[in-house]
């Protein structure tokens, strides 16, 4: 758990060096072939050939560790460090009065730390992982939030302008993350956020469909439970647990997976 008790500052630091010890690795080798071949007591065979292999696994494990890191910091922001205004505070409660605002200031200031302390060639991985784990979450929010949020048709305006608020803030008026980036990982909640405004009967219907394709036979009983009860009640109370049995459980699975194996892995 060390990861959780180290600041945005000393995870970017490491970053930072890794990225140097990879852009500097062909000087480092040229200036080490240069110091040997001047060295008296050096053997010709030390450099010629075999020093290359020395450093053959290096870029790569630099290139692992700068990308094992920013996947780590970007989990570690958005599910440890901001967890009290995203799964303590979105939409609990009434939707309307616990939108998004409150994340996207928190996470803009995170933002801003990343962008001044990272290099800038690594900058853009970083903020894309954050942006991805920020999708995660909002999807994990959605979709499992537990008995203290619900959701209604009502209510699908609101997520849906809060998504897009999630994105402008990474997109940043043509400042940020490049738009097929965002369109690229922003893809999975675009596909759930339509089933919000959808009616109780079609999610049911989809549903059918689903199984049917899946296990090969259709939840014909509970199909027809749903269909005879209150729509009112139905739709305001079921419709966000109809849309997560809807949605391919495996998507929401490893998203779940990615941000608990670096919170607890390290």
């Amino acid at each position: 758990m060390e990861i959780i008790h180290l600041g945005h500052h000393q995870l970017c630091v490491r970053i930072n060096t890794l990225h140097c010890i990879l852009s500097e690795m062909d000087v480092l080798e040229k200036r080490i072939i240069t110091h040997l071949s001047n060295c008296e007591s050096a053997h010709e065979e030390e450099f010629s050939n075999g020093l290359s292999k020395k450093f053959k696994l290096t870029p790569a494990a630099c290139v692992e560790g700068v990308q094992q890191l920013s996947e780590a910091v970007a989990y570690k922001i958005v599910f440890h460090d901001l967890s009290h205004v995203l799964w303590d505070g979105l939409y609990v409660g009434e939707p309307s009065s616990s939108r998004i605002d409150s994340l996207l200031r928190e996470l803009e200031q995170n933002l801003l730390i990343i962008s001044e302390t990272v290099h800038e060639r690594v900058r853009t991985r970083i903020i894309t992982d954050i942006m991805k784990a920020s999708c995660d979450g909002f999807l994990l929010v959605l979709l499992a939030g537990g008995p203290s949020r619900a959701f209604s048709r009502q209510d699908s305006q609101i997520i849906e302008d809060d998504f897009k608020a999630l994105k402008d803030l990474f997109w940043a008026n043509g400042d940020g993350l490049p738009a097929d980036l965002i369109d690229k990982f922003s893809a999975t909640v675009r596909g759930v956020l339509p089933l919000f405004r959808t009616d109780t009967e079609s999610l049911i219907e989809q549903f059918r469909h689903v199984t049917l394709e899946t296990y090969g036979c259709p939840l014909d009983a509970g199909s027809h439970y749903l269909q005879h009860q209150g729509s009112g009640i139905l739709q305001s109370q079921t419709h966000s647990c109809t849309c997560y049995v809807i949605v391919m459980t495996r998507q929401l699975q490893s998203s779940l997976k990615r941000h608990t194996i670096y919170l607890k892995s390290f």
